[in-house]
């Protein structure tokens, strides 16, 4: 057996799901061949980090203790720090928390630090309504939840299938649920909602839906993996524009038509990262190299090499903020390169080894990496601004000042952090996820790994 089908069966093989003859072949490989065996260990440890993200600590009746927790908190530190007159209006709210959520969790505190851009952060309240029976599949943007406007779409499991639903974000109430079998991985503008199906073994379709019915539009087909890592995210772009990346080709499409206006290819250099627009142009990432692609004709303006020794084939994270690129490409050795290319001078800015992380959130001056810990590193220099103990596998997003995210500790929490101290705003016990925090509006939403979507009122402290 050589490398190449090898390579096709590791992921199988380490999730123990091959026949036991071409386990045998696999295993006879794998111990004449350690590139191939370094990879094998980073698949077994993806799996690890998967089962253990994805797998509640406690069941809900622990989620009700912490709310109720969680509240008498909030009123010892009322009565601590407001004139009498407030602290009747806080009991108040509280009671109406415990009786519209018993089984989810209250925000407990709320720090003085403010953010220095003179933006007014936002506190969780009360719950304001629930939607069960969503897909939830532990770091993976499968089944990830996309709100556009008024409402919010997700994958919808049942016996039937897994299908794409409209939700209301007002209410959290059902507006329709597409016939079509999706494997998720949604996206939305105003004109359509994308997401992914499998038509056969090796071949998955972007789909296009119409947002009002749920009824297909049109279908794109393309060679993509269905293996651990899988596919991409399709990424809406202005002027009616739609970017797909399967494999190791990215692929432009009309968003009206799903007409292929251009593809490019980068054979030999495994799998490509999902794309990212600025200035005009599309930037995609593999583990040798950071593309430009024109976005008018896809031509590959600019290849800047990452030159990274020993990145596995492996999918990078790649993040796009102000004028520079970050790219974290993973190595055998249980870490990740991360790489800062400046955009509009074409170099790199500065590289170092971090632990392997599961996301990157880049803003003006400051790049956010989740990982074992949730760092804050300076745009320019690379050095760190301040890091936050946090486990978990949930994606992180930026909201008015806030960082937010999932910290898996214990019963697991949803938490607010300073974007430009890392203090703590507020949290939400008894929260598992590793879906991101959306914010929609004076609501925000967050899907827990029992698939069920939380909606929060937001209001300002």
């Amino acid at each position: 057996m050589n490398c190449a089908t090898a390579r096709r069966q590791l992921e199988w093989y380490a999730m123990g799901g091959l026949p036991a003859s071409v386990e045998a072949e696999v295993a006879d490989h794998l111990a004449a061949c350690p590139d191939c065996r370094a990879i094998c260990d980073d698949y077994r440890r993806m799996i690890a980090r998967l089962r253990s993200s994805a797998e509640p600590t406690r069941p809900r009746p622990a989620f009700e203790a912490a709310t109720r927790a969680a509240v008498r908190t909030e009123v010892r530190s009322v009565r601590r720090r407001i004139w009498i007159r407030r602290v009747g209006v806080a009991l108040g709210a509280v009671a109406a928390t415990l009786l519209l959520a018993v089984a989810v969790g209250h925000l407990a505190r709320n720090k003085s630090d403010k953010p220095t851009d003179g933006s007014a952060p936002q506190r969780a309240s009360a719950e304001k309504w629930q939607f069960q029976g969503a897909l939830a599949v532990p770091t993976s943007a499968a089944g990830g939840v996309v709100v556009r406007g008024a409402r919010m779409y997700l994958v919808r499991r049942s016996e039937a299938g897994h299908h794409v639903a409209a939700v209301s974000v007002a209410t959290g109430g059902l507006i329709w649920e597409s016939g079509l079998e999706s494997r998720g991985y949604l996206a939305a503008d105003e004109h359509r909602v994308y997401c992914l199906t499998a038509t056969s073994r090796r071949t998955i379709e972007l789909v296009a839906l119409d947002p009002a019915s749920g009824q297909p539009v049109w279908r794109y087909g393309a060679q993509a993996s269905r293996g651990l890592h899988g596919p991409c995210r399709p990424v809406p772009l202005p002027r009616g524009r739609v970017c797909w990346t399967a494999r190791d080709t990215v692929h432009m499409l009309d968003a009206k038509s799903g007409r292929a206006i251009w593809t490019r290819s980068f054979p030999g250099e495994g799998l490509l990262s999902p794309a990212r627009a600025w200035g005009g142009d599309l930037y995609v990432a593999s583990s040798r190299a950071l593309h430009c692609l024109s976005g008018e004709a896809g031509e590959d303006t600019r290849r800047q090499p990452l030159d990274i020794a020993g990145a596995l084939p492996s999918r990078p994270l790649l993040a796009v903020g102000g004028s520079r690129a970050y790219v974290a490409c993973p190595t055998p050795t249980r870490t990740s390169r991360l790489v800062c290319v400046d955009l509009a001078d074409r170099r790199v800015l500065w590289s170092r080894s971090i632990p392997r992380p599961l996301h990157l959130l880049a803003t003006e001056d400051v790049l956010y990496v989740r990982g074992p810990e949730v760092s804050a590193l300076d745009a320019a220099s690379g050095t760190p601004r301040w890091t936050c103990l946090a486990s978990g596998c949930s994606p992180m997003t930026a909201d008015d000042g806030l960082l937010h995210l999932v910290d898996a500790t214990d019963t697991g929490r949803l938490v607010a952090l300073d974007r430009h101290t890392g203090h703590q705003a507020w949290e939400i016990l008894g929260i598992r996820s590793c879906d991101a925090f959306v914010r929609a509006g004076d609501l925000g939403l967050i899907k827990t790994v029992d698939g069920i979507v939380h909606a929060f009122a937001l209001r300002t402290p």
